[in-house]
């Protein structure tokens, strides 16, 4: 397979390794919603591309103007002023999407009416100023949701090898911490949580 499938698949695979690992649900962990905003694709689309299965080809351009249009869409600002995006409040205007954009209000309606996508820098100043990782709007649909699965796979990483420490020390240490800072250990840290622990088991227990 071409055009990012291969590479999907890949991390895919890997995503439900740690699920299974880890003993998790599936659906509970790969939310879709929250994945078709990451990726700017319709739910439909993710959920068929999580089945392994092709979607159906973008031209470029179109692929562009519709993310920007969703971005539009569903980053808006709470209150005057702010400096952040939520759901709620006033929708950007264009005039200030073509101001990041480096580019005329004009150059950015006729882009727009026209489904022509603007230049490269025009892009990264728009995905800058919706707050969105740089490619947001122009990845391909396999690229762009491999590369939202892989935000996961760290999270999906600590929590095996939390199980994997309570499983060995027999005990849930990992749990007599926050469990927000248990959430925040790197899978190093807790490798060295667990060595630790079991050297500390092994001191008490040694007649």
């Amino acid at each position: 397979m071409s055009d990012g499938y291969t590479a999907l698949a890949e991390t895919v695979h890997r995503v439900d390794a740690l699920i299974d690992e880890a003993r998790l649900n599936r659906d509970e962990v790969l939310d879709i919603a929250d994945l078709s905003d990451r990726t700017g694709e319709p739910e439909s689309v993710v959920k068929t591309l999580l089945k392994g299965h092709p979607c159906r080809g973008e031209e470029y351009d179109a692929r562009v103007i519709r993310r920007l249009l969703y971005l539009r869409e569903t980053r808006r600002r709470p209150f005057r002023g702010a400096s952040h995006f939520s759901r709620e409040g006033t929708q950007v205007s264009w005039e200030q999407i073509a101001q990041a954009g480096q580019i005329t209000r004009q150059g950015l309606s006729a882009s727009v009416a026209n489904s022509k996508a603007p230049n490269g820098r025009s892009l990264l100043g728009i995905e800058d100023f919706f707050q969105v990782r740089n490619g947001y709007l122009t990845a391909t649909a396999p690229k762009a949701l491999r590369i939202a699965l892989e935000l996961v796979i760290p999270s999906l990483e600590s929590t095996v090898k939390i199980k994997e420490m309570e499983n060995r020390l027999g005990a849930t240490v990992a749990l007599r911490m926050p469990t927000e800072q248990v959430k925040n250990l790197t899978p190093k840290q807790i490798d060295l949580l667990t060595a630790i622990a079991t050297d500390m088991i092994d001191r008490n227990t040694q007649p």
